[in-house]
């Protein structure tokens, strides 16, 4: 937030008016000496005089006293909740895409296999339509529409490609190889599925799987 003395704002604004300091005595009842003292800071107007210099200048009585408060700007009619979760979404002029939408235009389809989002940190939960790398655990779940890289996750990993990843508390569904460490759920899976530590459900896959103990037992190919 900034802020600057009264005095200096009304000068800044009473010359973006185009006015003498006469003038903005006569519209505002007082001396020229008063309008003087105002903008060389020596004193300050009358408080009932605000709300009319707010008006005279079309500006809040916080802009008089130079109070400008910088917002973070926000997109409104979105299709979820303000919940902290970090998203990667793709729009193409003002239209939101989705994986399902994006499957019908094979041209932004296509486009898409360049993008990654990169994040370096810990987050709460993931969701991107493109691929995802996160240089940090995530609290939550990881859904992405290519690979997904990262550290640990403690909800459930479902990636377009491949997975690689430390430990997954959840289920795991990859279009591509599974590498993890331990995963506490099933692994569904277009590809190999290695893991250093335990699977503790079902693991259906189109390749090999290796891991330290299969609680389950069941593979299914």
């Amino acid at each position: 937030m900034e802020t600057m003395h009264i005095g200096s704002v009304i000068a800044k604004l009473r010359k973006e008016k185009g006015m003498t300091q006469e003038e903005l005595a006569q519209i505002m009842d007082v001396t020229n000496q008063a309008v003087s003292k105002w903008e060389s800071m020596q004193n300050c107007p009358d408080v009932q005089l605000l709300p009319q210099l707010a008006d005279l200048f079309g500006v809040t009585i916080d802009r008089l006293f130079g109070r400008v408060v910088t917002e973070q700007p926000t997109v409104a009619g979105l299709p979820w909740e303000n919940d902290g979760i970090l998203r990667a979404v793709l729009y193409v002029g003002h239209t939101l895409h989705t994986k399902e939408t994006v499957t019908a235009h094979p041209s932004i389809a296509e486009q898409m296999k360049a993008v990654q989002l990169v994040y370096n940190g810990e987050a709460v939960s993931v969701t991107s339509i493109f691929g995802v790398s996160v240089n940090g655990d995530v609290q939550g779940s990881v859904e992405a529409g290519k690979s997904v890289i990262c550290k640990n996750v403690g909800g459930r990993v479902s990636a377009g490609g491949k997975v690689e990843c430390g430990d997954v508390g959840e289920n795991v569904s990859a279009g591509g190889s599974v590498q993890c460490g331990s995963i506490g759920g099933n692994v569904s899976a277009g590809g190999k599925v290695e893991c250093t530590g335990d699977i503790y459900g079902n693991v259906r896959t189109s390749g090999k799987v290796i891991c330290n103990t299969l609680w389950n037992g069941k593979t299914e190919n």
